[in-house]
């Protein structure tokens, strides 16, 4: 197959890091993130350094069509083959690593007017120049913190706790739940209500409902809340508890969860706000309750 020039000449571009092309990624900025993260989530994989080595876990991979992959030049048949059949690869430049992760996106760059094609992915989470940061740290449990979890159908504390929390946690059906020492018990079951209630509303379904929840007050952070996708933990300052709908939103998005609500948006933040305009805003239709975030108030005040 010949390779049209407009093809032949942006891919050499390419391959050498032109400042367009990198400035797409901000790879110093994706490179930096892993001192924050152990893995970050680069097109259709889960990606770890280790030292200048790149290792990409394609775990929800998807190989575009043959005319996208005929259509760049170059591209090796073994590493398309591995990451097709979701086996690991190593890769030693960042760029090689983003080419083969993204190459829906190159083909649209290499084919597309270029002021087009950057409209486009300022629409797309995977361009996004860097994620948000956490300290490896937030993830785990504090230890003035209780902490909930279950194992098959034994649910455990590391305090005890009234046999209302533990019914609420069991209702909601997450894999763990952290709460801070000094929590008000009225106001959790509040939330946790809150929470099961829409997600039930929707038909957030059973079987996702396996992520870990943590409350955690979030001060030296700008957001009020993450979503770990390799941990599949959310996490809500509890000063505003709202917050856990864009994080699930996060969740239902990067994770292809089907429910019962319609949401149309063009990449995960986008969906996550979308979801949570739509969730808390109009939550009255959703809920029939007239004003329900002044029935679940935040937390008292702790320490983190």
């Amino acid at each position: 197959m010949e390779i049209d020039q407009r093809i032949k000449s942006p891919y050499r571009r390419l391959m050498s890091r032109p400042s367009k092309w990198q400035g797409l990624f901000n790879i110093k900025n994706i490179i930096s993130n892993f001192t924050w993260v152990q893995s970050q989530k680069l097109g259709g994989c889960s990606v770890t350094m280790t030292g200048r080595t790149f290792t990409c876990y394609p775990i929800d991979f998807q190989l575009p069509e043959p005319r996208i992959v005929n259509a760049i030049p170059g591209l090796k048949t073994d590493i398309l083959s591995k990451l097709h059949t979701f086996t690991p690869v190593e890769f030693n430049r960042i760029e090689e690593l983003l080419l083969y992760s993204h190459l829906d996106l190159i083909y649209a760059y290499l084919t597309h007017d270029g002021d087009q094609f950057l409209e486009m992915v300022k629409q797309d989470t995977r361009f996004t120049p860097a994620r948000k940061k956490y300290r490896p740290s937030l993830l785990e449990v504090n230890q003035n913190s209780i902490h909930i979890e279950r194992n098959e159908t034994i649910i455990s504390s590391s305090r005890n706790v009234p046999d209302t929390l533990l019914s609420a946690f069991e209702t909601l059906g997450t894999s763990s739940l952290e709460l801070p020492g000094d929590y008000d018990l009225n106001r959790t079951l509040s939330a946790l209500r809150w929470y099961n209630d829409l997600l039930t509303e929707i038909g957030f379904p059973d079987k996702e409902r396996g992520y870990h929840l943590k409350f955690k007050r979030l001060g030296t952070y700008s957001d009020n809340g993450f979503y770990s996708f390799e941990t599949n933990t959310v996490i809500v300052d509890p000063r505003e508890i709202d917050i856990f709908f864009h994080e699930i939103g996060h969740l239902i998005y990067d994770r292809g969860v089907i429910i019962n609500l319609n949401v149309a948006a063009s990449n995960s933040e986008d969906y996550a706000q979308r979801f949570w305009d739509t969730v808390v805003r109009a939550g009255a239709s959703l809920t029939e309750t007239a004003d329900v975030e002044a029935e679940v108030p935040a937390f008292a005040s702790f320490a983190s």
